[in-house]
């Protein structure tokens, strides 16, 4: 317990992380500049995600990311949809849907249905896809890389592939909701669909799921010492079997629009006036 709140992961299980971000801006706005036309970047621009073009020039920071994420406030249910809260020094805030919609800039509001796409989507399906039913992130990717530069296809294409790897942040192996290949081929309902009740959610799930407690060094460093001793008594003259293994830094990863919990933490430090990063002990707080 610590100024009357509960952590999720108490002081003694705060462990160093790398934190693999999803929210793959850099390799798609790269994507985008080798494959649209200056009048489809140019469309880019007017549609429902063209301000978050400059997303490429924020450097992610898993080290602020992980230091939030072990600072979660417990005790709060197992999820609330309205956000997450945490501690930043000896303050509770919480990192709601509204900071995310304000921060984001995407449409908010209910998710209405979506209906077919018809024979547009049918052509398009035929020309891209050829495992209708089971296409995933990766597969989209394909798809717009060999689509051709300056057309239509590749605008429809692009919007999917920022869509899926920016603004939803999914790994490549993960299927996509065909609903949206016929969303695409509708683009005043593609615009004003509310992608950030999807993104947010995406981005809260990992959140709530980070890692707990790892390992420590000292217990890893025991079984080292314990698996050359053994190797030692078996009679192995082989130095390198004798040598304990290396100990990879334990991770997690990041999905949805990750920049915008970022970009709250730095507003939030700043408001507060409080140092945004105090290392101590090889463990990642923010006080």
């Amino acid at each position: 317990m610590e100024y009357g709140f509960e952590l999720c992961f108490p002081e003694s299980e705060v462990y160093a992380a790398r934190v693999n971000n999803l929210c793959a801006a850099n390799s798609v706005l790269c994507n985008f500049g080798a494959h649209f036309s200056e009048s489809l970047m140019k469309r880019f621009r007017e549609s429902c995600f063209g301000h978050l073009l400059g997303l490429h020039k924020i450097a992610f920071s898993g080290q602020i990311v992980h230091a939030l994420a072990l600072r979660r406030v417990g005790g709060l249910g197992v999820k609330d949809m309205l956000g997450l809260s945490y501690t930043i020094g000896s303050n509770v805030a919480q990192f709601s849907v509204k900071d995310f919609c304000l921060i984001s800039g995407l449409k908010c509001g209910t998710k209405p249905d979506i209906t077919s796409g018809g024979d547009a989507h049918n052509r398009f399906m035929k020309a891209h896809f050829t495992n209708r039913g089971h296409i995933t992130c990766n597969d989209l990717e394909n798809a717009f890389l060999k689509s051709e530069r300056g057309s239509e296809d590749s605008f429809k294409l692009g919007l999917l592939y920022f869509m899926e790897f920016v603004i939803m942040g999914k790994p490549q192996n993960v299927k996509l909701n065909e609903e949206y290949l016929h969303l695409v081929h509708k683009m005043d309902e593609f615009n004003n669909y509310p992608w950030r009740s999807i993104s947010f959610e995406y981005l809260q799930d990992s959140l709530l799921f980070a890692p707990g407690k790892k390992e420590s060094d000292e217990e890893n460093d025991g079984k080292g010492k314990k698996a050359v001793q053994s190797s030692v008594r078996k009679g192995k003259k082989n130095v390198e079997d004798e040598k304990p293994k290396r100990i990879n830094k334990p991770g997690w990863s990041i999905k949805g629009l990750s920049y915008a919990l970022q970009i709250w933490v730095y507003e939030l430090i700043a408001e507060l006036g409080i140092p945004p990063l105090d290392i101590v002990s090889g463990s990642r707080n923010l006080h």
